[in-house]
């Protein structure tokens, strides 16, 4: 009779132990997949900025490129009408 008391703890406490086992498992799942979430976000965030960034660089590129293009077509130009006015001062 004692024997089968103490199986029927053992039993209990291995059913008991398998589902605290359980449990945890099932709470290690959750955080993972909070964690997994939460990076998901993080990293769609980071892709926007960067995507961001990158066409702001792009605009102020593009900018700087046309300034510059300007810049030196008036460089030209006045050096140009100087060469015509050093020329027609001889």
């Amino acid at each position: 009779d004692e024997r089968e008391s103490r199986r029927s703890d053992i039993e209990h406490l291995a059913t008991s132990l398998v589902g605290k086992v359980n449990e945890c498992v099932a709470a290690i799942d959750e955080e993972r997949n909070g964690r997994v979430q939460e990076q998901t976000v993080s990293m769609k965030r980071v892709g926007e900025d960067l995507m961001l960034l990158s066409q702001r660089l792009d605009t102020e590129k593009n900018t700087r490129d046309s300034e510059v293009s300007a810049l030196r077509a008036e460089v030209h130009d006045a050096i140009g009408n100087r060469n015509l006015a050093d020329d027609q001062f001889k």
